[in-house]
């Protein structure tokens, strides 16, 4: 299996189970016969799934776009059809179930294979008609819906092409709903779900012929692989990234396979594997600019950036990764959450701690059990920062309250949650903190150590007053500093003085005094306080 530098894993087993569970030894026939034809139809979806997340995802030569609509007569799939030629026109690969119907099988089991080709796809793009409103619980679209919501998390692109206004009929009780998803007769707008809020919208219901508006999707004209190299590629990525992680790690015999590859050398992920080769055999400034080469060409996927950004800082170059992680961002989507916090991570260890609480606390509102353990390492980060690094352990303890409730196993919210109760002299409550954080995370040496003697924990440094902010944003609430001396970082938010660019990430632009965007949420304005 190959690891998440090459494809953020699917974690759980589905209900329905794999394929293999239900056949043994027994036919197709009787399995439908025992178990029911939907029933195997989706075991058969995911054991396709489980397939495709196992293999490594490629940032797309050309990248994939999944179409997902509602089945309607003989116009309307032409409609479909010149939809597709107009994106394979601008240069993308474009899944289509109608050119897959004669390898469906005869109970439809190949159906859930070619579903589960979402996960792969790089664009998930749904047509929006009366139809698809009035039965959107029709089986695979919902299925194509929760795969896609999945995607997201992982980098995927979601667009809702509208090609009609009107909400059809109400749905039935207890049918999945999009019909909340129509706003003032204008289309799509944002799902009503929070896990999927970063769905961009492309309006054709003015004219439906008129398929000019899909050119906001950029035109790909970049590297093609054929068939044959995309496998070349994926079978070179699964023989080099296991060797990346064996033992130390084995950089040389990596650079070996790859220089037996160089046809292949134009592509993110040859350079990824080359990065993290480099790093492994010592020529650290090599990896550096190799790693920077990929992020600054602004095309790697998700899984490749974060892992680049990661490689980044082991190599100890904190603002190259963290102007990169800045490039990636997409504001509400399912990934900005957990970039943010990791935005936070850099910018408190460069020592931008106001700059590293707004991106805390805007991880720390993510929305949806998706992001469960995201907010609870931002409300432990949040409850670090203001204890260790500001010796403000008042404004710390519901902080990190809150994290060790969200993640009872969350140890070193539990050690700080201990120090910032002895630092009240609550040493009786900080005693009973310790042992009930050692009951939820097992053996740990420094919580053992706290419940025997809470007032041994580190020294806190004198408290530190941050500079109030003067500015804020309307949306998440980030606070700034903008003055005739101080100015903001229009990248990272890091306030300083004294520098013609940003000392975090050598970003030269500044907030203004209002109506800047917010460089917290990248979402909201930014207005005086």
């Amino acid at each position: 299996m190959v690891s998440s530098r090459f494809r953020v894993p699917f974690t759980g087993r589905p209900g329905e189970g794999y394929l293999e569970d239900y056949l043994h030894s027994a036919t197709v026939e009787s399995a439908i016969d025992r178990y029911g034809l939907l029933k195997i139809r989706r075991a058969a979806l995911n054991s396709a799934v489980r397939d495709l997340a196992r293999r490594p995802k490629l940032r797309g030569y050309p990248p994939r776009i999944f179409v997902s609509y509602r089945w309607d007569d003989e116009a309307g799939h032409e409609w479909i059809r010149n939809l597709v030629h107009h994106l394979r026109e601008r240069g993308y690969h474009v899944e289509l179930d109608q050119e897959h119907l004669d390898v469906i099988g005869p109970h439809g089991i190949e159906i859930g294979p070619f579903v589960a080709r979402v996960i792969d796809c790089h664009i998930f793009l749904r047509v929006v008609t009366r139809k698809l409103l009035a039965d959107d619980a029709r089986e695979w679209l919902v299925e194509e819906q929760q795969l896609a919501t999945l995607a997201e998390h992982t980098g995927q692109r979601q667009i809702d092409v509208t090609k009609e206004t009107r909400p059809g009929p109400r749905r039935r009780s207890g049918a999945f709903s999009l019909d909340e998803m129509l706003k003032d007769g204008h289309g799509v707008t944002v799902s009503a779900f929070p896990e999927r809020r970063a769905v961009e919208t492309i309006d054709l219901s003015a004219d439906p012929s008129d398929l000019t508006p899909l050119n906001r999707l950029a035109e790909y004209r970049g590297l093609v692989l054929s068939p044959d190299e995309e496998a070349r590629l994926l079978a070179l990525i699964e023989r080099a990234d296991p060797l990346l992680d064996a033992g130390d790690g084995d950089g040389d015999t990596v650079l070996q396979l790859l220089a037996q590859h160089e046809n292949l050398a134009a592509t993110d992920e040859y350079d990824q594997l080359r990065a993290n080769a480099l790093a492994l055999v010592g020529a650290t400034s090599a990896a550096v600019a190799t790693a920077d080469a990929v992020l600054v060409r602004g095309s790697a996927s998700y899984q490749t950036s974060r892992d680049l950004c990661f490689l980044l800082l082991e190599l100890g170059r904190p603002r190259v990764a963290l102007r990169a992680l800045g490039t990636i961002r997409r504001p509400g989507s399912a990934l900005d959450w957990s970039i943010a916090g990791l935005i936070g991570d850099i910018l408190d260890d460069l020592g931008s701690y106001q700059a590293a609480i707004n991106h805390y606390r805007h991880t720390a509102s993510a929305p949806g059990e998706h992001h469960n353990e995201a907010r609870a390492a931002a409300l432990g980060n949040l409850g670090y920062v203001y204890l260790i690094r500001l010796g403000d352990a008042p404004s710390a303890l519901p902080l990190l309250r809150a994290a060790v409730e969200s993640d009872p196993r969350h140890e070193s919210a539990w050690a700080n949650l201990v120090t910032a109760l002895a630092a009240l002299d609550r040493l009786e409550d900080a005693r009973a903190a310790a042992h009930r954080g050692l009951r939820q995370v097992g053996r740990s040496e420094s919580l053992r150590t706290l419940a025997q003697d809470p007032e041994t924990p580190l020294p806190l440094p004198d408290p530190v007053r941050l500079p109030p902010a003067t500015h804020a944003c309307g949306t998440c609430g980030a606070g700034y500093v903008l003055t005739s001396t101080v100015r903001t970082c229009t990248a990272c938010g890091t306030s300083y003085a004294d520098h013609p660019w940003c000392p975090c990430c050598r970003h030269p632009a500044t907030l203004s005094d209002s109506g800047s965007r917010c460089p917290t949420c990248l979402d909201g304005v930014v207005t005086p306080a």
